[in-house]
């Protein structure tokens, strides 16, 4: 199980009472359960409020350890984990946060109401035994069981890439898709500087579709390039094979029946259409010259990822700005795993805000720590003050090209002929 897999449960604790919690945790981990837990899953040096963010968007529920020391005004951490928790399910529609009173506390008028589990004064084993005689009561493992199908990946999710492991500067944008797609409308993610890559649409949709593609969400979660209408088509049709269409040599009528078929089912689909080049490429003209959108009609769920600014009557925009100097510096802070802020802040500024870029520089770096940040700023300046390579194709910006120059003047030279062909026959997955 990888660091951010989904699990039963998010051990929230206050360091005054870690016997409790690594009791309790050891306890269910024993019985089969799966925990998040921060006394064994975070190591010397890791970044806790980043692995506490993924870890709670990875927890089916949180285990709040109630006791006065955890509701002080100091205890920073479980207050941001319970309140995290409880705007994620303000209504308690999922019951994501179970209060167990491990000691006799006062709760505030917002936590109240909630039903706890109550073990206060025992021991830490003792209490540990008797939470998980409760979990294992029938009504908790039906909940249990209930929540656990809601929030496992469709039978069919078709994502061409894994989660970013380090997912910064976009949680406002994250919320504002979920917000978006929830009620109902379709969104399309662009950026303020039009023509600009490497701003991180794909990797924010990438991110929606892993955090939020669950089946108490979604039908189905389809991963469309768009970048072209044959691409459209194609991914369409390949779609309606998944879906039970016969093999067909009249692949835009599959698209159609594919897009129709998603768009009439009862439990909405999440279709992603990726690196649109404009708005009209959405459109098809057939050979009557009657004109048609790929979009799908009905309940499913649409996510666009463009260059192109102006979705009017199409989709909802959420506008990607570059990253502050701030954030940029801590992204690199947190990949590479070092101790010079300076030095990412000066990096950082080479690096123009850019995520594609900093993700490039994070990942050259944290395998070379004898390279310095201000070696490797230097170096990217260079290269970036200079004309490009002859042939070159694509309109990144000048970062982002010439942190890819860096890594690849590295590698030997039949690595980089071995890229160039993978590049041309999957460029997605690569």
């Amino acid at each position: 199980m990888s660091a951010f897999d989904p699990r039963d449960y998010f051990i929230s604790y206050n360091a005054a009472d870690r016997p409790h919690a690594e009791a309790i945790n050891g306890r269910l981990r024993d019985a089969g359960f799966t925990t998040h837990f921060a006394g064994t899953d975070v190591t010397d040096g890791g970044n806790i409020p980043i692995w506490m963010d993924r870890a709670l968007g990875a927890s089916t529920r949180v285990l709040a350890l109630c006791s006065p020391d955890y509701f002080k005004p100091e205890a920073v951490f479980s207050e941001v984990e319970r309140a995290g928790t409880f705007w994620a399910d303000p209504n308690g529609a999922s019951a994501r946060l179970v209060p167990v009173e491990i000691a006799p506390c006062t709760y505030s008028p917002l936590y109240a109401p909630l039903r706890r589990i109550e073990i206060a004064g025992m021991t830490p084993d003792a209490a540990a035994e008797a939470l998980l005689a409760h979990l294992r009561q029938t009504e908790e493992t039906r909940r249990r069981d209930a929540l656990r199908k809601a929030a496992a990946t469709p039978e069919i999710f078709a994502v061409p890439r894994a989660r970013a492991t380090h997912f910064f500067g976009r949680d406002e944008a994250l919320a504002q898709l979920q917000t978006t797609l929830t009620e109902g409308r379709n969104a399309a993610v662009t950026q303020a500087i039009a023509g600009t890559g490497g701003i991180g649409k794909t990797t924010l949709a990438v991110e929606y579709a892993h955090r939020f593609g669950t089946r108490g969400r979604y039908a189905g979660v389809w991963w469309i390039p768009a970048e072209s209408e044959s691409g459209i088509v194609q991914s369409l049709g390949d779609l309606a094979l998944r879906l039970g269409h016969p093999e067909s040599q009249d692949l835009p009528a599959m698209a159609r029946w594919a897009r129709d078929k998603v768009g009439q089912s009862t439990e909405p689909w999440l279709l992603v259409f990726d690196n649109l080049t404009r708005p009209d490429t959405l459109t098809h003209r057939r050979p009557s010259g009657e004109q048609e959108s790929w979009l799908p009609p009905g309940t499913a769920r649409v996510l666009i990822t463009s260059r192109w600014d102006d979705f009017t009557g199409v989709a909802e925009t959420t506008r990607l700005d570059q990253w502050d100097l701030a954030t940029t510096a801590a992204y690199l802070l947190s990949v590479t795993e070092r101790a010079d802020p300076e030095g990412a802040e000066a990096l950082a500024k080479v690096l123009d805000g850019l995520p594609l870029a900093a993700n490039q520089a994070a990942a050259f770096l944290r395998s070379r720590p004898a390279i310095s940040f201000a070696a490797y700023a230097a170096e990217i300046d260079r290269l970036v003050m200079r004309d490009r390579d002859a042939g070159h194709t694509g309109d990144y910006p000048e970062t982002v090209y010439a942190t890819l120059t860096k890594s690849l003047a590295e590698l030997p030279e039949p690595t980089v002929d071995l890229l160039c062909l993978l590049s041309w026959l999957s460029p997605n997955r690569l």
